[in-house]
């Protein structure tokens, strides 16, 4: 680790990109805090499938994802426990009175509000209920909270954001709550309702599939919704797999757009869509986007981590900086005390010009990173 931080001064060029966004950007205060580069050593262990989501009401936390079984410690028994499970934060102890029985995969998960915890995901059944792809759930029991009313019968939720008692909803879905909506929705967080003022729809799939909306995040002012996915049109507006949706009046998408993921990155049929996660940063003043795709960079912002600035308006916008991985994907991205951490199964950051290899100034990161929102360095 310290090893590859020796190069920093001498690689920084290559990752900055000069463009008119970079030179408007405000200059972005250190961290106060760093995460420990030591893991917990009570965290329980999920198998047979990925864990997709976490929140954490009050001291549990809550897993979601496809895993099949769990089990305490490495030296544990493997228990059945599909889907979604929960955990003290303080002591790594599994939940013995939280388990819900979900037929399908767990997407995203939002601490909502009254101390209920909301699920997304592919699911049909809840408890033996038929719950469609999105429910609100006791935290303490996992029974199901019958007075929220959320419902995705049009297909499955991928992910959820959260503000104030507003709640985003993304996915794959034609209606919501039996009100047509296409990918993108917005639900009172308290009662599950539908939001007749949030008209936004996310249309036209990439290379002829279905759309989609596959991650949002909303500002921390609550002004602005960055969304990503694989869409041509974002409200009848072009905005190929990205764009910003004003949420300050009546919700309508911005004069914001950039044209670095309308390039194929390798064969489009394998990445029908290469924007993977999106976050906001700091005030929500910038945002930063993963991704995969493989192949295609620097045309494309294929297998990159980039940072784009929110108040930039127009056609063509650039990232203030990009960090390519030569050719891994970047899964999920979250900014967190003004740090990015990013996960997923890259080997290095800072590696523009390779492909799965390092090349000149590449610094290695193995699966989760890292780094700074001012520079886009490790």
């Amino acid at each position: 680790m310290w090893a590859g931080a020796v190069a920093l001064t001498t690689v920084a060029a290559l990752v900055a990109v000069p463009t008119a966004a970079a030179a408007a950007v405000v200059p972005v205060p250190e961290p106060e805090t760093l995460v420990s580069a030591n893991p917990a050593n009570n965290t329980p262990h999920a198998r047979d499938g990925e864990t997709r989501a976490f929140a954490q009401v009050g001291n549990m936390v809550y897993v979601g994802g496809t895993f099949t079984q769990i089990r305490q410690t490495a030296t544990a028994g493997w228990t059945a426990q599909r889907y979604l499970f929960g955990y003290d934060r303080s002591t790594g102890t599994i939940s013995t009175t939280f388990l819900p029985v979900l037929d399908g995969a767990v997407n995203t998960l939002v601490a909502g509000p009254g101390g209920t915890l909301i699920v997304g995901g592919a699911f049909k059944n809840v408890n033996g209920v038929s719950r469609k792809n999105l429910v609100a759930l006791d935290p303490a029991t996992g029974e199901i909270i019958d007075s929220w009313v959320g419902r995705s019968d049009g297909g499955n939720v991928r992910d959820l954001a959260l503000h104030g008692n507003q709640l985003y909803v993304a996915g794959a879905f034609n209606w919501l709550n039996g009100t047509a909506h296409a990918g993108l929705a917005r639900l009172n967080a308290s009662t599950g309702a539908i939001d007749p003022t949030f008209t936004v729809d996310a249309t036209t799939g990439r290379h002829g599939t279905s759309s989609y909306a596959w991650t949002i995040d909303v500002s921390p002012d609550g002004a602005t919704l960055v969304v990503g996915g694989n869409f041509l049109y974002l409200g009848g507006l072009p905005r190929n797999q990205i764009g910003l949706i004003d949420l300050t009046g009546t919700p309508s998408v911005i004069d914001w757009s950039t044209d670095k993921y309308v390039p194929p990155c390798a064969d489009p049929a394998t990445f029908v869509h290469y924007v993977q996660d999106v976050s906001f940063g700091g005030d929500g003043s910038w945002f930063v986007v993963g991704s995969n795709g493989g192949g295609g960079w620097p045309t494309a912002y294929c297998d990159a981590l980039v940072r784009f600035e929110t108040g930039a308006q127009g056609s063509g916008q650039l990232a203030t900086w990009v960090d390519f991985t030569g050719n891994d994907t970047i899964t999920s991205v979250e900014v967190a005390d003004n740090v990015i951490y990013l996960g997923g199964h890259f080997r290095w950051l800072n590696n523009p010009n390779r492909s799965d290899a390092a090349g000149p100034g590449a610094i290695d990161r193995l699966g989760i990173a890292a780094v700074t929102p001012a520079t886009g360095l490790p």
